[in-house]
């Protein structure tokens, strides 16, 4: 059978009649740099329920987009939220800041409507820095509740 070759961007990828073949060894790796450490503004792009590989309990894994002008503009962060016993506090004091109607009365994490909601809710959060399997990962450190005036509630 004949084969088909393309190259795109170093990669060279071969189909041949018994499948695919990929040659990867021109590609640079892809390397996520993280935010710095500091306080931005952002929106909720996508929010999903899941429940946490390790410890099983229910969580929401939240994509924000960096709103401030700038080299970080469009930059994404992730997060979770969980809903482990534990973890509840944090929980509450995260959803205040963004999300208060969510405090006031019970919810269900599940609901499409709930997660719905979420999306597009602009949020300001404090970055830190971890380490976590020798790379440097940017993670939500705080959330901060927007103050009058500054431009962050549109």
């Amino acid at each position: 059978m004949a084969k088909n070759t393309s190259e795109d961007d170093g990669a060279m990828f071969e189909n041949e009649a018994d499948g695919l073949s990929v040659d990867l060894s021109k590609v640079e790796a892809q390397k996520f740099e993280v935010l710095p450490k500091g306080i931005f503004n952002g929106i909720i792009e996508e929010a999903k329920f899941e429940m946490s590989k390790s410890s099983n309990q229910p969580m929401w894994n939240l994509q924000i987009a960096v709103t401030d002008e700038g080299e970080f503009q469009n930059r994404k962060q992730f997060t979770i939220l969980s809903f482990s016993e534990k973890a509840l506090p944090g929980t509450k004091a995260a959803l205040a800041t963004f999300a208060p109607e969510l405090v006031e009365a019970p919810f269900n994490p599940k609901s499409e409507d709930v997660l719905g909601s979420l999306t597009g809710k602009p949020v300001k959060f404090k970055i830190k820095h971890e380490t976590y399997n020798d790379e440097p990962q940017s993670r939500v450190a705080k959330w901060i509740a927007p103050e009058a005036g500054d431009g962050f509630m549109g």
